[in-house]
């Protein structure tokens, strides 16, 4: 039988004894009476079990005469104290002069705490702890091991019984590692995402006719109005590597001095949601996104005005960090100020002695020195070393590095928190502004962009409109037209005519006297010279009614349910220019 089996034996067994127990003090019915000797034939049976599996101890007998429960072992007798509801199920074997050797009472300490979970493997290590003769010959080395192992398992009374014992003192606790606040280089504009400065930069590089310009040249232009050494500095930091470069250095000739040159991100612009997918410069204080997550909580926005920060951060998802990617609080999208956390890999050799942790990147790494302290400070450490990008440390037992890294947590070295904040220049003061204020400035520069975009078309389309209305009231009185426009020696006196109908100058005219235009009105000048060289109208009039109709709708109309938003074809179109870059 293994020894599974024969725990799940005793189980039973203890179980049905138990409930016998309980069932004797209750008041005797026939219904009582059955379901005890049902009871009892079945402890009767599991009984005959335990003692052909040889489970039961010579000491120990079956019941005989009135019940009463029994202990399953010598070494467990009901103490004051002890509510018996777990028993004893392994009995640590005594390894005949191996309490002095490490190696032998390391096993013993692993089979004590193999499978330590729970009220019942506690039980245990007390009933084990209680014996003197268990520790009679330990020595310091032993008890230290023994002493973390019982750290470990949260009995730190008697983890300090034994350091106390062996006048072991407890390893100090290392240093708290605070929260990461990193020092924002500039504070970026809540319009755009530039500087003063840097939009002085991107607007003369945006003027010049060529791909590339000097450096030189571009300062040079503006130093009369900004001081050369900050300008120098903005295109430093516009020079700063991005997820989406705004602006490139080009290399020139030998000698020559550095080009710039604008990337397609920033042609796109104001399409382009600087600040969301930018953010400022490494160190990134301000987090970024994904251009396709925000692009897409951009087309929930204008679906839905009543999004929730918790609904904004769902779409845009974790935060990145350079190459890193971080768990971000929920009020960095609420209130625009929170915190990130990055853990850092951690891996266990197969012995479960050995220990890599993978150190993050600058700035988010932990200080050498601080990690060589909790390393020299830990218990059980046979070596350490640090191979620059991983810390490896090597322990004499596998308590000693659960008890490590547990160190590690605590004092924050594996899990780096970050403060973060959108921070942004509001009416010249710094403000964090949560993510749906950034995303409705965006929008609405898109909306501003779109409406200077379509400005010429619109324009176009309503001098047309005017023309179409002085063709067609033309066409009504296509006889008193053609005949002004035939008596007119000119196309200028004939457009003079036109815009003249009725007045006394017109009137005053020879060649119009007899003309009867009472109920015709004078045309604009646009009307006018189209009306000169228009040979006729009554026919064509179905035609300009039905143009005249389609105008009306495209400048008057609202769009449908099922008509496609103008901002967010633009959207797509932006999102397909900028991923080509």
């Amino acid at each position: 039988m293994s020894s599974d089996d024969a725990r799940r034996l005793l189980d039973e067994w203890r179980q049905v004894m138990e409930r016998l127990e309980a069932l004797r003090a209750e008041p005797v019915d026939e219904i009582t009476k059955q379901f005890r000797a049902e009871l009892e034939a079945r402890e009767s049976s599991l009984a005959e079990q335990v003692r052909a599996a040889g489970l039961l101890p010579e000491a120990v007998q079956p019941r005989v005469g009135p019940w009463s429960p029994l202990p399953l072992f010598e070494d467990e007798r009901p103490e004051p104290g002890d509510d018996r509801d777990e028993p004893n199920l392994t009995v640590i074997p005594d390894e005949p002069g191996g309490a002095s050797s490490y190696e032998k009472f390391a096993s013993v300490v692993d089979a004590l705490f193999d499978h330590s979970n729970g009220r019942r493997a506690r039980k245990r290590i007390r009933r084990w702890l209680k014996q003197p003769e268990r520790l009679k010959e330990v020595d310091a080395r032993g008890a230290r091991l023994l002493a973390c192992a019982l750290d470990e398992m949260v009995a730190l009374n008697e983890a300090e019984a034994v350091r106390t014992q062996f006048r072991l003192a407890p390893p100090p606790l290392p240093r708290f590692i605070p929260p990461l606040r990193l020092q924002q280089p500039w504070v970026p504009s809540m319009v755009d995402g530039f500087t003063r400065m840097q939009r002085a930069v991107v607007n003369a590089l945006r003027e010049t006719p060529t791909e590339a310009r000097r450096l030189k040249f571009v300062l040079d232009e503006l130093s009369e109005r900004f001081d050369r050494a900050d300008l120098t500095r903005a295109v430093d930091e516009l020079l700063v590597p991005r997820p989406i470069p705004l602006v490139e250095s080009v290399p020139g000739r030998m000698g020559e001095e550095r080009l710039l040159k604008l990337t397609r991100a920033t042609r796109c612009m104001p399409f382009v949601p600087n600040l969301l997918v930018n953010g400022c410069c490494p160190p990134l204080r301000f987090p970024v996104y994904r251009l396709e997550r925000v692009v897409e909580a951009a087309r929930l926005m204008l679906r839905s005005d009543s999004m929730s920060g918790s609904a904004f951060g769902m779409v845009l998802g974790s935060p990145e960090f350079g190459r890193l990617k971080g768990d971000a609080s929920s009020s960095l999208f609420v209130f625009g100020t929170g915190t990130m956390s990055f853990e850092a890999e951690v891996k266990v050799g197969s012995a479960g002695t050995a220990l890599a942790v993978t150190l993050l990147t600058p700035p988010l790494h932990v200080p050498r020195e601080q990690l060589e302290s909790i390393c020299e400070a830990a218990e059980g450490v046979k070596s350490h070393r640090d191979d620059g990008e991983r810390l490896v440390v090597t322990f004499e037992h596998q308590a000693f590095l659960t008890a490590f890294l547990r160190r590690l947590s605590n004092a924050g070295a594996l899990r780096r928190v970050v403060e973060v904040a959108h921070l942004v220049e509001v009416d010249g003061r710094e403000t964090p502004v949560w993510v749906g204020g950034l995303l409705n400035v965006w929008l609405e520069s898109c909306r501003a962009a779109l409406r200077e975009r379509g400005a010429p078309q619109q324009q176009h389309a309503e001098d047309r409109l005017h023309v179409l209305e002085g063709l067609l009231r033309a066409a009504d009185h296509e006889a008193v037209v053609f005949r002004i426009v035939d008596s007119s020696l000119s196309n200028a006196e004939a457009e003079w005519a036109l815009q003249n109908v009725g007045s006394e100058a017109f009137r005053g005219r020879a060649a119009f006297s007899s003309i009867d235009t009472g109920s015709l009105a004078p045309f604009t000048g646009a009307q006018a010279r189209v009306l000169v060289k228009t040979k006729s109208l009554a026919a064509r009039k179905p035609k300009l009614l039905e143009e005249w109709h389609e105008l009306r709708r495209e400048l008057g109309g609202a769009p449908t349910l099922y008509s496609p938003d103008p901002l967010l074809t633009e959207l797509e179109q932006m999102l397909s220019d900028v991923t080509r870059t």
